[in-house]
C-alpha cells in the first residue's frame, strides 16, 4: 500500500513540474443573424452567421474553419499553426489587406475579411454565397468591400524580376519591398535611404539579390478551442523568400567605321588604260611639212646642174 502511495505522489509531482502554464481566454463575440455565409456543394451546406471576434485591446480575430459548428463563448489557446506555409502566406494576405488596413474599420470590411478567408480555407467543391435572415435570398452588402480587398491584394505583391544593368546601381523604391523585406547578396553594397534602397554593384557580372521577410510565416500563431475552431489575428502578415539575379552588361563605345574600299571594275581600268595612251601618242604634222620643203629643195638643186 506505501508502494502505491509513493507511486502515486512521484507522478503527481512529476505532472506538477512537467506542465506548462497554457494562456487561454476567451474573446468578446457578437452574432448579427441578419445575413450567413451560405457553404455548399451542391447536396448540403451550413449556414454560419455573421460573427465577429475582438480581444479585450480591440484587436480583431477571424476563423479559418468554415466547416467547424461554431460554439459562442469558448475558451482558446494560443498555438503553433499546423497550417502549410503557404496556407499561412495566403491567410495573411488576406488578413493584412482587410479588416483594419490603412484605417478601414468598418463592419462590411470585417465581413468581406471573413468571407474571403472562409472563400479560401473551403474545402473542395464548395461555394460561398452571402444571404439574408431569411437564409433564401442572396444579398449584395458585401460586393463592394469584397471587390475592395480583392483589388487590394492584386496590387501589392513581390513583383520584381531578374535584370541587366548598364550602370553598377540598382534602386529599390517600391514600398512593398522597403516594408516587408531585407536585403542581401555576395558582391553588393546596400544603403538604405529614407525612401529607397541602392543596390551598389561590385566585382563581377552577376549578381544573386536574397530577399529576407521580415516576418517569417514559420512564426504565425493561432488560437483554438476545443472544438477545433481556429482564429487568426488581424494584421499577420508574413512573406516568402525570394531571389533575382542582376546581370552587369555596361555599355560599350563603338569604333568609328570607315568608308569600304570599292574595287575598280574591268571596265574603269579598261577606260584609263586608253585615256593614257591617247595623250601619250605625239602629232606627225610638223614631219610631214619638213620632209616636203626637203625634196623641193633637192629637186631644185638637180634641175639646176642639169641647165
Amino acid at each position: 500500500m506505501k508502494k502505491r502511495i509513493v507511486v502515486f505522489v512521484s507522478l503527481f509531482v512529476v505532472g506538477c513540474f512537467g506542465c506548462k502554464d497554457v494562456y487561454a481566454k476567451t474573446f468578446q463575440e457578437k452574432i448579427d443573424f441578419q445575413n450567413y455565409f451560405y457553404i455548399y456543394n451542391g447536396f448540403s451546406g451550413t449556414y454560419p452567421f455573421f460573427n465577429t471576434f475582438f480581444d479585450e485591446k480591440g484587436k480583431a480575430y477571424f476563423s479559418v474553419t468554415p466547416h467547424v459548428a461554431f460554439m459562442p463563448k469558448q475558451n482558446y489557446t494560443e498555438v503553433d499553426s499546423s497550417y502549410s506555409k503557404e496556407e499561412i502566406f495566403e491567410y495573411s494576405k488576406i488578413l493584412y489587406y482587410g479588416y483594419g488596413y490603412q484605417g478601414d474599420v468598418s463592419l462590411s470590411s470585417y465581413y468581406a475579411t471573413q468571407y474571403l478567408l472562409f472563400e479560401h480555407a473551403m474545402e473542395e467543391g464548395y461555394t460561398i454565397q452571402v444571404v439574408d435572415a431569411s437564409k433564401l435570398e442572396e444579398d449584395p452588402c458585401l460586393d463592394k468591400a469584397i471587390f475592395r480587398l480583392r483589388e487590394r491584394m492584386k496590387k501589392q505583391a513581390f513583383s520584381l524580376q531578374d535584370t541587366v544593368l548598364k550602370e553598377k546601381t540598382y534602386v529599390i523604391s517600391d514600398p512593398y519591398i522597403l516594408e516587408h523585406f531585407s536585403v542581401a547578396g555576395d558582391q553588393v553594397k546596400v544603403s538604405k535611404q529614407e525612401d529607397r534602397l541602392e543596390i551598389i554593384l561590385l566585382e563581377g557580372s552577376s549578381f544573386v539579390l536574397h530577399f529576407y521577410p521580415n516576418v517569417s510565416c514559420e512564426q504565425i500563431k493561432v488560437w483554438k478551442d476545443s472544438r477545433g475552431t481556429t482564429l487568426f489575428g488581424e494584421n499577420q502578415f508574413c512573406e516568402k523568400e525570394y531571389s533575382i539575379t542582376l546581370r552587369y552588361e555596361p555599355i560599350r563605345e563603338e569604333t568609328p567605321k570607315e568608308d569600304p574600299v570599292i574595287p575598280e571594275t574591268s571596265e574603269e581600268k579598261m577606260e584609263e588604260t586608253s585615256e593614257i595612251r591617247t595623250f601619250a601618242v605625239p602629232s606627225t604634222d610638223r614631219y610631214t611639212i619638213s620632209w616636203l620643203f626637203i625634196l623641193l629643195f633637192l629637186g631644185n638643186i638637180y634641175y639646176g646642174f642639169k641647165k
